[in-house]
C-alpha cells in the first residue's frame, strides 16, 4: 500500500517540537503547549493510520511514557524518519531500566538522523559524565549552546535546494538493511531536502517554478521481516526485566519498618529539571528553586497523600515507604504542579495489583477541577478500583464546610479559600485514635484569605502552611505570604505551624523566615513555628519530632534547624543531643 506524506509538513512539525523542547528548559507550563501541539496535528493527520499511532507516541514521549512511546512508534513504520524516534525513545527506555550503555548506543543512532535533536544531546550529555568523553560532552555543550541561542543554520541557495529536491523526488529508491536495533554504522539519511549532495547545475536550463508538495512513500516488506525477530526480542528482554524489577519491589514492602500515627513531610527542593541541564544551570530560574513535592502521613496504618507534586515519589521511597502504603489521596488545588506524581502513584500502583496476591485500591479526593482533568487517566483498571474516585465538590448551598468519611478513624473536612467555589480548597483532617481521642491537622495552600482559612482551623493542633515567597499576602492563589502565614498563626493558634511549599523567589529563606515567625510569635501566640523539608517526620499524637542523626523523639520547643552548606540544600533536624 502507498502512502502519500507531506514532508514538508512533517518537517515544519518536527522544528516546532525542537523550538517547544528548548523552551521547556526555561519556561514553565510549556509541557502543555507542546502537548496541544501535537493533538491538534493528530486531528490533522488523523485519515492516516501510522500517523494516528506516530502521535499517540510523541503523547506519550513527552509525557516520559517511553516504553509505551516505543510501542506505538513501532507501529507508524511509514512515517519519515520512522528509525529515529525508534531508536530515540528506546535510549531513553534503556535509561531508564538503567542500562546506560544501550541508551548511549542508541542515542548516537538516533543522533545520525537528526544531530541536533534537543533531548538526545541533553540525554547524551548526562550519560557521557565519565572523564574519557569530555570531549564529546564538550562537543555536545557547544550544539546546545548554539540551539538555545537560536543560532540559524548554514543554507544553500534557492537553486541549489530546489534541484536537490528534485533529484530526490525523482531518484530510484534503494533497498538498505535497517535493522533498527543492529549494531552497524548507519547512512544518516536527511533531515530536509537540503542536506542532499550539491549537482552540477550547469546544464540544467529550466526546472518547474512549482515543485510537488507530495512524495510517495512505499514501506520495505524486507524491512518489516528483517527487524521483527529483533524487536520482538528486545521488547521481551524488556518486559522481563521490568517484571523481575516489579517482584523485587513487591519483596520491599515485606521487608519495610516505618512509624505509625505520624506525618512526613517529603516537599523540598531537588536539583533536576526536564533537559537534564547541568547542575551550574541549577537555581538560575525561580521555577528551579521552587520546592516540590508533598506530604504524607499515616493514622492506624492507613496511609494518606496530600498534593503529590513533582518528585514526590522519589522522596517517598526515599524515606522507605511503599506504594502499598497509600490509601488516600487528596488533591486540593487545581493547579496540575500540585499532582505532578499522582498519575505515577496511579500507574505504579496498578503493576504492583496485576502480580500482588490481593488487589488493593487507592481512593481519590480531587478539587473540582483536577478531578475533571484526570477522571480518564484514573480510570480503575480492576474491579476493586470501581467508585475510587471522588470530586471534592462545593455548591453555592453548600455548609461552609464540607465533611467525607474515609473510614472510623479518619474524617476529611474541607472548605472554600476563596469566593470560587472550583477553586484552591483548605483540609482538616481529624484523626480518632482507639480511645476516641482525637488530633486536629490542617492544610492551607493557596488561600486567598487567611481569615477563611483560620476560622475552620482554629481546633488544629497542626497546621501545614504553604507559604511561596516572603512578598506574598495571602491575596491570590498561590501561598499564604509571610503575613497571610502570620494572620493564620494569630488566627488560628495552633500548637505547630509547619511552614513549607517554599517559591524560592528570594533565595533559600527559609531559616529566616522561621525565626522571624517565631519571633512574632512569642508575643502573639504560643506556636512553635519549623520550616519543613524533605525528612521532617512528625509524630501526631505527642506532636514530637524526630531527630535527624540520632532519631530520638523530642519536643518543636527543643529543635534545632540546621541548613545545608549549599543554597536550597536539605534541612536537618537536631536534637539537643546533637549540638554544642
Amino acid at each position: 500500500m502507498t502512502t502519500l506524506i507531506d514532508t514538508q509538513k512533517f518537517d515544519n512539525y518536527l522544528d516546532q517540537v525542537q523550538a517547544f523542547t528548548i523552551r521547556m528548559s526555561k519556561e514553565e507550563n510549556v509541557l502543555a503547549e507542546l502537548l496541544n501541539l501535537i493533538e491538534n496535528q493528530q486531528i490533522e493527520w488523523c485519515e492516516i493510520p501510522s500517523y494516528e499511532e506516530f502521535f499517540n507516541g510523541e503523547i506519550a514521549f513527552f509525557k516520559q511514557e517511553y516504553e509505551q512511546a516505543l510501542k506505538y512508534y513501532l507501529q507508524a513504520r511509514q512515517i519519515p524518519y520512522f528509525q529515529f524516534f525508534c531508536y530515540r525513545a528506546s535510549a531513553f527506555v534503556s535509561k531508564a531500566i538503567g542500562n546506560t550503555e544501550k541508551a548511549i548506543s542508541f542515542g548516537r543512532k538516533a543522533l545520525k538522523f537528526f544531530p541536533e535533536d534537543y533531548l538526545l544531546l541533553n540525554l547524551l550529555k548526562e550519560l557521557l559524565s565519565s572523564e574519557s568523553h569530555k570531549e564529546s560532552v564538550q562537543e555536545i555543550d557547544q550544539k546546545l549552546f548554539s540551539l538555545e541561542q537560536d543560532e540559524p543554520s548554514a543554507e544553500i541557495s534557492l537553486g541549489e535546494k530546489e534541484v536537490s529536491e528534485l533529484s530526490q523526488i525523482f531518484e530510484p529508491h534503494r533497498e538498505v538493511h535497517q535493522d533498527l536495533f543492529f549494531e552497524e554504522q548507519l547512512q544518516t539519511p536527511p533531515k530536509n531536502f537540503t542536506d542532499l549532495p550539491s549537482y552540477d547545475f550547469s546544464s540544467i536550463q529550466t526546472f518547474p517554478t512549482t515543485l510537488p508538495e507530495v512524495m510517495q512513500v512505499t514501506p520495505n516488506p524486507t524491512f518489516i521481516q528483517q527487524d521483527q525477530s529483533s524487536l520482538d526480542t528486545h521488547i521481551e528482554s524488556f518486559q522481563k526485566e521490568q517484571n523481575q524489577k516489579l517482584e523485587e519491589y513487591l519483596e520491599q514492602l515485606r521487608k519495610r519498618v516505618i512509624p505509625n500515627q505520624c506525618l512526613f513531610i517529603l516537599n523540598g527542593n531537588v536539583k533536576e529539571n526536564f533537559s537534564s541541564l547541568s547542575l551550574d544551570h541549577f537555581f538560575l530560574t525561580e521555577r528551579s528553586r521552587k520546592a516540590s513535592g508533598g506530604f504524607y502521613l499515616r493514622w492506624n496504618s492507613k496511609g494518606i497523600v496530600i498534593n503529590p507534586g513533582k518528585h514526590f515519589l522519589r522522596h517517598f521511597h526515599e524515606q522507605g515507604l511503599h506504594i502499598c502504603d497509600i490509601d488516600y489521596v487528596i488533591v486540593t488545588q487545581e493547579n496540575s504542579e500540585a499532582y505532578a506524581d499522582i498519575k505515577e502513584i496511579h500507574d505504579l500502583a496498578s503493576q504492583i495489583n496485576k502480580i500482588g496476591l490481593e488487589a488493593k485500591p487507592i481512593h481519590y479526593y480531587l478539587n473540582q477541577k483536577a478531578y475533571q482533568e484526570l477522571a480518564q487517566a484514573l480510570k480503575p483498571t480492576y474491579k476493586q478500583a470501581r467508585n475510587t474516585l471522588h470530586s471534592l465538590d462545593l455548591f453555592i448551598d453548600s455548609a461552609e464546610l464540607e465533611k467525607v468519611e474515609l473510614n472510623h478513624e479518619i474524617c476529611l473536612h474541607y472548605f472554600a479559600l476563596s469566593s470560587d467555589q472550583r477553586g484552591p480548597l483548605g483540609i482538616r483532617l481529624d484523626l480518632r485514635d482507639a480511645e476516641g481521642k482525637e488530633i486536629y491537622l490542617g492544610y492551607v495552600s493557596g488561600a486567598t484569605s487567611a481569615s477563611m482559612a483560620a476560622q475552620h482551623l482554629k481546633q488544629c493542633d497542626v497546621i501545614i502552611g504553604s507559604f511561596g515567597n516572603s512578598n506574598d499576602e495571602g491575596n491570590h492563589t498561590e501561598s499564604l505570604g509571610y503575613f497571610g502565614s502570620l494572620a493564620l498563626m494569630q488566627e488560628a493558634t495552633p500548637r505547630l505551624f509547619l511552614c513549607t511549599e517554599f517559591g524560592g523567589r528570594e533565595g533559600d529563606i527559609r531559616i529566616e523566615i522561621a525565626k522571624k515567625l517565631r519571633a512574632e510569635s512569642q508575643f502573639l501566640a504560643k506556636t512553635v513555628v519549623l520550616p519543613g523539608d524533605v525528612g521532617l517526620l512528625l509524630d501526631l499524637e505527642q506532636h514530637h519530632v524526630q531527630c535527624s542523626f540520632s532519631q530520638k523523639w523530642v519536643s518543636p520547643t527543643e529543635i534545632r534547624t540546621l541548613k545545608s552548606k549549599e543554597p536550597f540544600g536539605k534541612l536537618a533536624y537536631l536534637s539537643s543531643d546533637c549540638y554544642l
